[in-house]
């Protein structure tokens, strides 16, 4: 299900907010899907430029932020009250950096344990090459795209 369906989900796919708030036009009777994709592509450009990861609104973790993103577009497009934009501008930028915050980066590794003779005034042999660096969030990189 993609983000524009969650967020017609969340907000009601025949609501009088979503139609007002994705027209121009005050006489329109139905959500505008163009508006509203605009929307949702801007809050997952906003949640991967400020968490740092590709935002994934199959993640129960990432869904509210994009969702609270996707409201503050809607709103920010239409032109509205000012205040009400900037407490929502807050409530989302805020929320993704606090979510970025909670990022944890855990090392693993994809090759078998080898144990190894222990050698005197030597490194031990680590196993760099493989060493895998995962976040809770599921970005995966390893020690070669950190060093190139």
């Amino acid at each position: 299900m993609a983000l524009i369906d969650k967020v017609k989900a969340r907000l009601g796919a025949t609501s009088s907010y979503l139609i007002q708030v994705t027209n121009f036009d005050t006489s329109a009777t139905t959500v505008n899907n163009t508006v509203l994709t605009a929307a949702c592509d801007d809050s997952e450009g906003l949640f991967e430029d400020i968490v740092g990861i590709e935002a994934d609104d199959a993640n129960k973790v990432h869904l509210p932020h994009l969702v609270n993103g996707v409201h503050y577009f809607l709103e920010s497009y239409k032109g509205r009250d000012s205040s009400i934009s900037m407490g929502l501008y807050k409530r989302v930028v805020g929320g993704l950096k606090a979510f970025r915050g909670r990022q944890v980066i855990v090392a693993q590794t994809n090759s078998v344990l080898k144990p190894t003779a222990e050698k005197q005034n030597a490194n031990p042999d680590f196993d760099r090459g493989n060493a895998i660096y995962n976040t809770k969030n599921y970005k995966t990189f390893s020690i070669r795209e950190i060093n190139e």
